[in-house]
């Protein structure tokens, strides 16, 4: 069961039924039930085995912290290691495995590049739900959350079925108020959630599906299809990404909201940004703030780079004393964020590409700003304003190739035809006839089509944008409405989905490109 499937609503209206119809005190309950159910349902079973362990360690973790304050922090890491190693060895074993036996390779005949290798299931949802039980855990350290002496609620934190298959990544102190609270029946939470739902449901099955087989062949057969055909796959894997990862979380938040909790936002119109610092302070936010709240943070406060930044000052002053250990620290975090998206080096690339990009947009802020009067450029005119706005799209685009690739030598691959003048000019002329062969090359018959559901979608896509923008979200907004508004609005979504979604016999929609992480 997936998230846009119709078994997915069922499930959850049944859930709200329940939900609303037995005494709100037992609210908590039908949740923690529900969210077992739904693991049951999208995952495989065998792995609960894995929530089960995070739970009950740090469960334990926090009471014994509590219990023995002179073991406080060996308990601590004890927990944390845990958690840590669970999610190593079910997401990097093989990655770790590969590259040993690459290295093996070099200095034994005997060895060969991937010779081993491990075959298990992952947890559903391990990357964000491990995160979440760190973080709770590290606030119950630091003295910032009292522990959940309740293991069922904590349970629930754990493994709340609308959150868990690809966050937001919520702190315990933000959602455990709500989350454990009794909430009364409010038709505006189901009106706000139902509209964000269906607009959820539009940008996957308009957007995101439309473009799956285009993308995904342009990328698996990049040696044939370079030059201009790099650029077009990555502009179009990034609608694509962005569309899927937003309308995910449209569908999350939304069914959320018809329980009554409110789920940390993941997204703020991230294309409006002059920056790729600011497009990662809109985009996936809440991964954003949890590697900020529990690695750079932490580091920054560490002995270590204490220590670093006293012998900077001593040296060099307290310009360098200030830059070189927070340059330092976002490396960490942003080496961290790429091995988060998967264990591969194009993820790793990924990481080193943006934080080399917000580095250096930090150190060419002040010249590029002088250089602008020099000139007497208005750099907060709009033409300047949309400029930087594209030059931003452009670099998270280079980033987001490597996320794409299905390796970091065929990443460098793709951007050295990318930027290959011979290859961009010999392409171009191209691209009609290969567009005709991709038809049948994808086995859709279907590329035309898909363009103008992906035209009408994108149009769409921003004016939700621009509501997003204006600090009231399309579904807020409309849901406002009188009724016969919201009715034509919900009519309009319900049929662009049938008539323009990728859906239907013999056609399944795939996972969340950030449920496989």
């Amino acid at each position: 069961m997936t998230l846009v499937s119709f078994s997915f609503i069922c499930f959850l209206l049944i859930v709200l039924l329940l939900y609303y119809l037995l005494p709100s005190k037992w609210q908590w309950v039908i949740l923690l039930f529900g969210s077992t159910a739904f693991y049951m349902l999208a995952g495989t079973p065998i792995t609960f085995i894995y929530v089960i362990i995070s739970i009950l360690s740090v469960y334990l973790g926090t009471h014994f912290m509590e219990k023995k304050p002179n073991s406080k922090k060996k308990i601590y890491v004890f927990t944390l290691l845990i958690n840590i190693l669970m999610l190593v060895a079910l997401k990097y074993t093989n990655f770790i495995l590969t590259n040993i036996t690459a290295v093996g390779s070099r200095f034994s005949d005997n060895i060969h590049e991937g010779d081993w290798s491990v075959k298990w299931i992952a947890s559903l949802g391990i990357s964000f739900y491990a995160l979440q039980m760190i973080g709770y855990l590290t606030d119950c350290y630091w003295g910032i959350t009292a522990p959940q002496k309740n293991i069922g609620k904590l349970a629930l934190y754990n493994i709340y079925f609308p959150q868990m298959v690809s966050g937001p990544i919520n702190k315990y102190s933000n959602l455990s108020s709500s989350l454990f609270a009794e909430h009364k029946f409010d038709a505006n939470n189901l009106r706000e959630g139902g509209f964000r739902i269906l607009q959820g449901f539009f940008k996957k099955l308009v957007v995101s599906e439309q473009l799956t087989g285009i993308v995904d062949y342009l990328y698996a057969n990049y040696a044939e299809y370079n030059g201009i055909y790099v650029w077009i796959g990555t502009a179009l894997y990034l609608l694509q990404l962005y569309s899927d990862f937003s309308g995910c979380m449209d569908i999350v938040l939304g069914a959320s909201k018809c329980f009554g909790i409110d789920l940390a936002e993941n997204f703020k119109a991230p294309f409006a940004s002059t920056s790729v610092q600011e497009f990662w302070q809109r985009f996936h936010m809440s991964l954003g703030a949890w590697l900020k709240d529990y690695i750079m943070y932490p580091l920054m406060r560490s002995s270590a780079f204490s220590k670093m930044t006293k012998k900077l000052k001593n040296k060099y002053g307290k310009k360098a004393a200030k830059m070189i250990p927070t340059f330092a620290a976002m490396f960490v975090v942003w080496f961290c964020m790429g091995l988060w998206h998967g264990g591969g080096w194009n993820f790793i690339g990924e990481g080193i590409w943006f934080w080399l990009m917000i580095v250096l947009g930090q150190l060419l802020e002040k010249p590029l700003k002088s250089l602008g009067k020099n000139l007497h450029i208005n750099g907060e005119s709009k033409f300047m304003h949309s400029l930087k706005c594209v030059g931003t799209s452009f670099l998270i685009g280079i980033g987001i190739l490597f996320f794409k690739a299905v390796s970091l030598r065929a990443a460098f691959t793709m951007i050295g035809s990318a930027f290959n003048l011979s290859r961009l000019i010999a392409s171009v002329g191209t691209v009609g006839e290969s567009l005709s062969l991709l038809d049948s090359s994808i086995g859709t018959n279907r590329i035309v089509w898909a363009a103008i559901s992906v035209a009408i979608g994108l149009a769409v896509m921003i004016l939700f944008g621009l509501k997003d923008k204006a600090e009231e979200r399309f579904h807020v907004y409309i849901s406002k409405k009188n009724f016969w508004i919201r009715l034509l609005v919900g009519y309009l979504l319900i049929m662009s989905i049938i008539f323009l979604g990728a859906y239907g016999p013999g056609y399944s929609a795939s996972e969340f490109i950030y449920g496989g992480f």
